[in-house]
């Protein structure tokens, strides 16, 4: 939350030095989870099977509901920080949480290019991928001061 926050008013502010420091942070802290799960994934690739949980946030409906969240939480994450009230921007990042989809992606990944199933994992590791990266835009969107205003 921090870094997209980051990034969201460095945008706003035209301070490229703002602007930087929160996308590496963001693009850091997402590379770090991604090479942990692929990195579980390529050494757990015998035992780890997608459990259900796994493959239940990986369906085409849940970018729709996942985008809700992205955009409630994101609307309190910018009121809060606004108004200057930062405790409320734990439970906004706790219910935003960016890092398991990007992990979920991170250990279907080596099931993806490694099956021969019909592909069987292509599909959720894309639609992982899709909710971090969906989470990421809407909640930089809506921290967006110019935005907030505007609700």
């Amino acid at each position: 939350m921090g870094y997209v926050s980051c990034l969201s008013v460095g945008t706003v502010l035209n301070d490229i030095c703002l602007i930087k420091r929160g996308a590496t942070g963001l693009f850091m802290s997402l590379g770090i989870g991604v090479c942990m799960g692929i990195q579980g994934g390529v050494i757990c690739y015998d035992t780890l099977v997608a459990t259900n949980e796994m493959l239940k946030r990986t369906k085409l409906i849940n970018l729709y509901w996942e985008g809700f969240l992205a955009v409630a939480s994101g609307a309190a994450a910018g009121c809060s920080f606004y108004d200057g009230r930062n405790e409320n921007l734990i439970g906004v990042a706790i219910s935003t949480s960016l890092l398991p989809p990007a992990v979920n992606f991170g250990l279907l990944v080596p099931h993806a290019f490694k099956t021969t199933d019909d592909n069987f994992y292509v599909y959720p590791t894309i639609i992982s991928l899709s909710t971090t990266l969906l989470h990421i835009v809407l909640i930089y969107l809506i921290t967006n001061p110019r935005i907030i205003w505007l609700l």
